[in-house]
């Protein structure tokens, strides 16, 4: 695991596990490279590829592989084994690919909203209130003063 990579108050083993470059674990996910089912111990490496996403309170099985632009939506799990295609949004129990990861971009140095559904992007002004005597502290972008 790298410095780009965040793991968000998750519980996760230390052995047989790799994470790739900007990869998020959510809050409250298990990551788990082990298991015992009946009277089997069950050991399996989990592999996350660059930017995958895991969501908050979700749960990862042994051998689980992500695949890059990979989410894992919130609440989910992942089967023994399971491989999540790259470029795929996965969500339930058992984990199940849902749609296309719209939010990957081949640029990953410009960072926008955009819409999911509707494949728009979004851009918000809003009002910001200001007390009278803190506006003189606003630069304007007309060249003249600030009043």
């Amino acid at each position: 695991m790298d410095f780009s990579s965040h793991l968000n108050d998750a519980w996760c083993d230390a052995e047989f596990i790799s994470f790739g470059k900007n990869v998020t674990v959510g809050q409250g996910a298990v990551i788990m490279s082990s298991m015992v089912v009946g009277n089997y111990l069950i050991i399996k490496k989990i592999r996350f590829d660059d930017y995958a996403l895991i969501g908050g309170q979700s749960t990862i099985a042994p051998g689980t592989h992500f695949g890059e632009d990979t989410v894992l939506g919130a609440v989910s799990v992942t089967t023994l084994n399971q491989k999540l295609e790259d470029g795929w949004i996965y969500s339930g129990i058992p984990a199940r690919k849902l749609k296309p990861n719209k939010y990957a971009e081949m640029r990953r140095d410009i960072i926008h909203k955009v819409d999911v559904d509707e494949e728009e992007k979004v851009e918000t002004e809003h009002e910001v209130n200001i007390d009278d005597d803190k506006k003189h502290l606003i630069k304007r972008g007309n060249g003249g003063d600030n009043k």
